[in-house]
């Protein structure tokens, strides 16, 4: 439990990471440019449903 404003670091659960601003970027644009999110998924190397239209 998290008492008086205290902070729990926030722990993803093992196989699972962030998106960089990077990664984002590059969704944004390629998603602009009108490719499919399989795809789009398939560049980033990371699994389809990472990738929200």
């Amino acid at each position: 439990m998290i008492f008086n404003n205290q902070t729990q670091k926030e722990t993803l659960p093992k196989g699972y990471h962030h998106l960089t601003y990077d990664q984002r970027c590059q969704i944004y644009i390629l998603q602009a440019r009108g490719d499919t999110s399989s795809s789009i998924a398939t560049i980033l190397k990371v699994h389809h449903s990472t990738i929200l239209v």
